[in-house]
């Protein structure tokens, strides 16, 4: 007999089988001592290039928490058992069962805690949260349970705890902290990323949880897929939170549906946030979408519904650039309240796609801050108009059954100018005062565009230089001049004088 023996690959290694050949031996060890024979006796895999190794080393490459003394019944404490076997493997196996934690389980870096799917593995938290994340340990992994809170006496849906926390900081963050086919129940906080860098949710439902998404500091690169980030009665889907005005980054979400929380998305300063057309918003009892100081936000979700407005950028005290582009399948909400509010001071709106106002006292859309191009269709079920333009500098072209109403004239008064140059600030429609002579207006930014000029007093148009008009124009108070620029010249295509 060699000195080494072989164990073919799928051979099952049971300790019966090894106490049966009591009395060999292998380099002078007993295969009754079945941790020796499992750290001599060698493994192979087969098929080219495999190389042998110990059975324990195949054995370790994945531990279960049941090495460590884990209860799968639930009824015993297990918190011990998974900080060890967390510490023993980057792998932490978690056969079907329920278990119990009651105190938190500190993930190392590299690790991965796998189940065996939502309806077989139960991970649940008594009055603690279950997983922490410290700063600076990146490449974790949660996959293929489901985990339930409970107070410390067994109270079900306290929504008190956090079932993950991720506690990076500004210096030492954490990378790469993904979820995948997970199941949550009655969190305060289902996963809670601080100072995360790229960081996946895929296939992850919450139920009865206040916040299922909470994102604080400069978390970068979040992508969401396939989800149900659902509140219940809780308060936000998704929140993001500055730290000391260091705000998040990077938020894509794709085929998920946020719902039945007071918003969607509530968010106090965040730098690009969009969301695909595959998304449903649905449910919301307050603002769907609460935002202030975002700038590249992008909504192409089939449907949003909200009590309250589906989409509200607040008032900001300064200029903003928020750049939102909104297209929407259907925007609808109850009541009074406006679908889309564009605070003062935001600047930037393209809104387009569906929206309807069923009832109620208020406008679908509400404009106070600038650069806003609104060219969706509104229904509107009330007597007000669609659009409520309280400030200038926008463009309004929608359709539908109501008209815009202007709480400020969007006509902007221009003094005359021997080189006129004119103000791109949404309206075609400019005042020219002043008696000076116009004998060339800028064409930068105007090619494909008309532009309606009213004098408010005598001057001379000279037809010449890129002005191409029917001869000099002497105008009067009230006079118009209509003309249509190819990106060089003007062109004159009316005029009428008063």
């Amino acid at each position: 007999m060699s000195d080494t023996t072989f164990i073919p690959r799928k051979t099952s290694i049971v300790s019966t089988w090894l106490n049966d050949v009591n009395g060999l031996t292998y380099h002078g060890v007993r295969t009754g001592d079945s941790v020796l024979a499992a750290a001599i006796m060698q493994y192979s895999e087969g098929g080219a290039g495999a190389v042998q190794r110990s059975i324990a080393s195949k054995l370790q490459e994945q531990v279960s928490v049941l090495d460590f003394g884990a209860d799968s019944t639930g009824a015993v404490d297990s918190s011990a058992a998974f900080q060890a076997a967390a510490a023993a493997a980057r792998t932490v196996f978690v056969p079907a069962g329920v278990y119990k934690l009651t105190s938190s389980v500190n993930v190392p870096a590299g690790t991965i805690i796998l189940g065996a799917g939502v309806l077989s593995t139960a991970i649940n938290g008594y009055g603690v949260d279950p997983f922490h994340v410290a700063a600076g340990v990146s490449f974790v992994l949660f996959k293929d349970f489901r985990s339930e809170s409970f107070t410390s006496g067994g109270g079900a849906d306290p929504r008190t705890f956090t079932c993950v926390r991720t506690l990076g900081v500004s210096g030492n963050t954490n990378q790469y902290i993904n979820y995948e086919n997970l199941y949550l129940q009655g969190w305060n906080k289902a996963i809670e990323n601080d100072y995360v860098f790229n960081s996946n949710l895929d296939n992850v439902t919450t139920v009865n949880v206040n916040i299922p998404l909470d994102l604080f500091g400069q978390c970068v690169g979040t992508v969401i897929n396939s989800s149900h980030l659902v509140a219940n009665s809780g308060l936000y889907s998704i929140q993001t939170r500055k730290d000391s005005g260091i705000q998040g980054e990077g938020l894509q979400v794709s085929s998920t549906l946020l719902s039945s929380g007071v918003s969607a998305v509530k968010s106090d300063g965040f730098l690009s946030m969009g969301f695909d057309a595959s998304c449903v918003i649905d449910l919301c009892s307050g603002k769907a979408f609460d935002l202030s100081g975002v700038s590249g936000f992008k909504c192409d979700a089939q449907w949003v519904y909200s009590t309250d407005s589906c989409f509200n950028f607040a008032d900001q005290g300064a200029p903003v650039e928020t750049n939102a582009v909104i297209n929407v399948g259907l925007a609808t909400c109850a009541g009074s309240a406006t679908a889309v509010y564009w605070g003062a001071n935001n600047s930037g709106l393209t809104l387009l796609g569906n929206i309807y106002l069923p009832s109620g006292a208020g406008y679908p859309v509400s404009v106070n801050g600038t650069n806003a191009t609104i060219r969706p269709y509104i229904k509107n079920g009330t007597a007000q108009a669609a659009v409520r333009v309280n400030t200038a500098g926008n463009t309004i072209a929608q359709s539908g059954d109501r008209s815009v109403e202007w709480a400020v004239s969007p006509i902007a008064t221009l003094p005359s100018n021997n080189a006129l140059v004119l103000p791109r600030n949404g309206c075609s429609t400019i005042l020219i005062s002043g008696t000076t002579n116009i004998t060339s207006i800028s064409a930068t930014s105007w090619a494909g565009q008309e532009v309606t000029l009213i004098f408010q007093g005598a001057l001379t148009v000279t037809d010449g230089s890129n002005l191409h008009i029917a001869g000099n124009f002497v105008t009067t108070a009230d006079d118009t001049l209509r003309l249509v620029c190819d990106g060089t010249n003007w062109y004159e295509t009316s005029r009428s004088v008063n």
